[in-house]
């Protein structure tokens, strides 16, 4: 190696101590020959420049000769030679060469498999600030087997990689450096939200999300959004949830997109705005969001936010319910049988509202009993039809529980007694929740008292309820008992 000037100033970059300037010619000759046009690269030109300056010490000649070997770019692949070189950069303090090093030992490529020279060489590396080596100290001090003292000194070097640049009083990283900190952030920021390693602390879990969102990522935007509409380990805070909400969404970031429609169309947490709802809803379904287009259909067909269009929002309901969303099959399969921004299809909407009872749609259920109860063929599906009308009665839809009842008269002899409880059963659910007929015929059980105790006091109170959602019948009814059962 040429001696070194000791009168020549030493230059720094990257926390690489280059104590000469021997081989800069040579190392920048070989550069120039890589930025040739790739037909005419003068390969051998290239190794051979690369190689003067590295034997005289140039520390990115050595990392490049490096780099060479260990890929088989210009020259033969040779991972023997490509750590021989990336120690010659090491041995000068060379972080990269530091970190590349302790790779190498780590997996035994070009040097014998060493775990701890990788831990030592990624130290040295890691002291001197490189990024990736202080990621691999806590990957590997803190995987099992492991003491608590490793652990420590792992989440140490997390630490270190994760603190802002103006915390530690350095200037900004550079996009791959400050890519790594990002994960190590959100590293941070998902091991105090389940604990572990560390306490739990929700609150530190949103102080390492939020420095992670700040290197403008989407998708850590939206999380951090979630994080403050929820209150996770923070005050809930709609307004910050909103312009986070807001960072990703213009971003296209799918799933802000519609969170940020949500909470303008329900006004919740903020003002009301149908136009920014629509607005939100539109770019998320443009982009092929599901549960955005079935939204998006909503407010067109209810006019919300703009006039009403039927016609597109039949386009939207059916998107979504191409995508699976079984909401939008049952309305796509409405339209269709009603022929509701769409030609009448009644064949396509039963296709369409059995798929969304299959998957346990219970208003689409019901609609399957309508639609086979109504059809030509009702004698031979009826089966189907009653099948469908118990699971929708079962899951609660009032009118179904009230027509299921009467299905279940049907199967046997009306005046048994069994069959007539069962049927009153279901009257009842339907009249509980207030569906009108279902409370007018209750009146009329307890006032005849059919399968039950004669009870005219009950009698009155369904048919009241029947009266006062204007059921001019249970009104009469009403009226008849009042004058022979007044203190009722």
């Amino acid at each position: 190696m040429a001696s070194i000037n000791k009168n020549q100033k030493i230059a720094q970059k990257s926390g690489i101590d280059q104590r000469q300037s021997s081989g800069n010619a040579e190392y920048y000759l070989a550069m120039n020959y890589l930025r040739s046009p790739e037909a005419s690269v003068n390969f051998s030109e290239v190794t051979r420049n690369f190689l003067l300056a590295a034997e005289m010490g140039h520390v990115r000649a050595q990392l490049a000769l490096g780099q060479l070997y260990s890929t088989g770019q210009v020259v033969e692949l040779d991972k023997v030679e490509a750590a021989h070189w990336f120690q010659k950069a090491a041995d000068q303090g060379a972080a990269m060469g530091q970190y590349i090093l302790g790779c190498l030992y780590c997996n035994g490529e070009g040097v014998s498999k060493d775990q701890e020279e990788a831990v030592k060489w990624w130290r040295l590396a890691a002291t001197q600030g490189n990024d990736k080596a202080q990621m691999n100290l806590f990957y590997i001090l803190t995987t099992e087997p492991t003491t608590n003292e490793k652990k420590l000194e792992g989440l140490n070097w997390l630490r270190k990689c994760a603190e802002p640049d103006s915390a530690l009083g350095r200037k900004q990283k550079p996009g791959l450096e400050r890519e790594e900190q990002e994960r190590a952030q959100l590293l941070l920021s998902d091991m105090y939200h389940e604990g572990g390693i560390v306490e739990q602390d929700r609150g530190q879990a949103a102080r390492w999300l939020r420095m992670a969102a700040e290197h403008g990522r989407p998708i850590v935007q939206y999380n951090l959004a979630v994080t403050y509409k929820n209150g996770d380990g923070v005050e809930k805070n709609p307004a910050e949830a909103m312009f986070w909400f807001l960072k990703a969404a213009e971003q296209d970031f799918v799933e802000a997109q519609y969170s940020l429609a949500v909470m303008y169309a329900s006004g919740e947490e903020t003002p009301r705005n149908y136009r920014e709802a629509i607005k939100w809803f539109r770019q998320s379904a443009e982009l092929g969001f599901p549960e955005a287009q079935l939204n998006l259909a909503g407010m067109l067909s209810h006019g919300h936010g703009g006039p009403v269009n039927r016609v597109e929002a039949a386009k939207w309901y059916r998107l979504a319910a191409e995508q699976g969303i079984v909401e939008a099959m049952f309305h796509l399969g409405v339209s269709l049988d009603m022929g509701v921004g769409v030609k009448v299809n009644h064949e396509e909407a039963l296709v369409w509202l059995r798929r969304a009872a299959e998957k346990g749609h219970p208003q689409a259920q019901f609609n399957m009993w309508v639609s086979l109860h109504q059809s030509e063929d009702a004698e031979s599906t009826k089966e189907e039809a009653v099948k469908w009308l118990g699971m929708a009665a079962e899951r609660g839809i009032a009118e179904a529980q009230f027509y299921y009842g009467y299905e279940i008269l049907t199967t046997g002899e009306r005046d048994c007694p069994e069959l007539l409880a069962e049927a009153i059963r279901w009257w009842r659910l339907s009249a509980e929740q207030g569906y009108l007929a279902g409370q007018f015929q209750l009146g009329v059980i307890y006032e005849k008292g059919q399968s039950v105790e004669r009870n005219l006091t009950e009698a009155i109170h369904w048919y009241r309820l029947a009266a006062e959602q204007g059921l001019d019948e249970a009104q009469v009814k009403l009226d008849e008992l009042l004058k022979t059962e007044p203190q009722a």
